[in-house]
Order: C-alpha cells, then structure tokens, then sequence
C-alpha cells in the first residue's frame, strides 16, 4: 500500500475496480506486491488469461463534470502504458466521482492520439510530509472518458 492511502482509500479503490471488471465480465486480481508499479489486473471469466491492466482514482468530492481538463500523472500512464504494450492488452485508469457517483475509465492508447491532451509540471502542496507534491501531469480533456456506470455508492 502506499504509503499515503489509507485502508479505506484502499478499499473504494476495489470497489470501483470491481465495477469496472463486473461490467465487462472479467474478473479483479490485485498485484501481490505492495510495490507493484500497476493497481490491478484483469482475466477473462472464461479464459485464463490477462485481458487488462488498471490504476484507480477516487475522488469522493468532486462531480464528472466539474471540469473540462483532468490530471493524469505522466508517471503511473507511463508505467501503464508500457506494460499494456509489453503484456499486448488494454491498460485502462478508472475514475470514481463521488459527487454524483460516476465511474469512467480512460484508455491509455487514446492518451496522446486525440487533441486536447498535453504536459504540464502539476500537483498539490497540501498533503503531509510533502510540500512540494509536484510533478509532469497529462492534462486530458475529459471528453476522452468513457462512462462506465452511475449511481455507484463504495463509502
């Protein structure tokens, strides 16, 4: 786990992944690791193999259409958008907004080939033990998002 999530960010992150993988009848496996550069992975329900990896972002405060931009950190699609190539399936970043209880995803394939998406040095200060919490972000559009599901409660 890293070491700013809590057992309860922990434990939305799986719920909405849950969603995620029930939507397309696949099913949610966690890497072993609590080093693992990926969230999750998913194996189709009838085939033992992988069909996708995923990373997971909650945020229980905001609605999916507050903004017209959302900040992906260059890093973790970077390390996802790697390893969906070497594995040869989709990498997806799921959004859970709590607000109004939206679950979206982003292909990371679509990073980069739609307009709209570019690089900036992004972040927050207000974190504990880091006050300079920056960082190269992607700031996408959020018309890249996909809608997943609504009315999806995981407190």
């Amino acid at each position: 786990m890293v070491e700013h999530q809590t057992e309860d960010d922990r434990r939305r992150q799986l719920a909405v992944a849950t969603v995620f993988a029930e939507r397309y009848d696949w099913e949610l496996h966690e890497y072993e690791s609590r080093f693992a550069v990926i969230d999750l992975y998913l194996t189709d329900k009838h085939r033992d193999q992988i069909t996708g990896l995923c990373e997971v972002k909650c945020r229980p405060e905001y609605k999916h259409d507050e903004f017209d931009t959302i900040y992906v950190s260059f890093n973790k699609w970077y390390r996802l958008y790697l390893a969906s190539v070497a594995f040869n399936v989709p990498g997806w970043i799921v959004f859970w907004y709590g607000a109004d209880l939206y679950v979206r995803s982003l292909n990371v394939e679509r990073v980069f080939t739609q307009p709209g998406c570019n690089l900036a040095i992004r972040g927050r200060t207000g974190r504990k033990n880091a006050a300079n919490d920056l960082e190269p972000m992607i700031l996408v559009p959020r018309t890249l998002l996909h809608t997943v599901a609504t009315k999806v409660k995981v407190d």
